[in-house]
């Protein structure tokens, strides 16, 4: 899925001046100009919770939020997106429920199973060694192992 780089839109309740200082603009978003992958959804939809909650005004309520993700879709996302406007789907009133169907469509369809096999097959090879366990203390949080189960992996 693309990710677009427009602009995205002010807030509209508030003044212009103080609304431009809030709300950021995508240009500013250095994830939204990748293709993305399945597994960079998890962190698309994280940074799009962060900048609900650090914009707070700007994304007051359901359909703000989902149109926010909207807004920065292209490709096949926008595809799939553009018949729920164009009905004025139950979807865009609820955020929760959206990203549920915006989750089942476009991320891991087993979070789990692929942290395992990613970490089954995780070696450090010439990248550092922080960069190695960063890397595998991301996987683990998706897998429900024991601390000695966890360590016996590591390598």
């Amino acid at each position: 899925m693309r990710i677009h780089t427009r602009t995205l839109v002010h807030c509209t309740h508030y003044k212009p001046s103080k609304c431009r200082s809030l709300c950021h603009r995508t240009q500013d978003l250095a994830f939204l100009r990748s293709l993305m992958e399945r597994a960079q959804l998890r962190g698309f939809i994280n940074q799009i919770h962060l900048i609900i909650r650090l914009q707070p005004r700007c994304y007051s309520d359901d359909f703000r939020q989902v149109g926010l993700i909207g807004t920065l879709l292209t490709g096949q996302a926008q595809a799939w997106f553009a018949p729920l406007v164009e009905t004025s789907s139950p979807l865009l009133n609820d955020f929760h429920a959206f990203l549920t169907e915006f989750e089942a469509t476009f991320g891991e369809t087993d979070r789990r199973r692929a942290a395992l096999n990613k970490l089954y097959s995780l070696q450090q090879g010439s990248r550092s060694a922080p960069s190695y366990t960063s890397e595998f203390c991301q996987l683990t949080f998706d897998v429900e192992w024991d601390e000695q189960a966890l360590r016996d992996l590591f390598r």
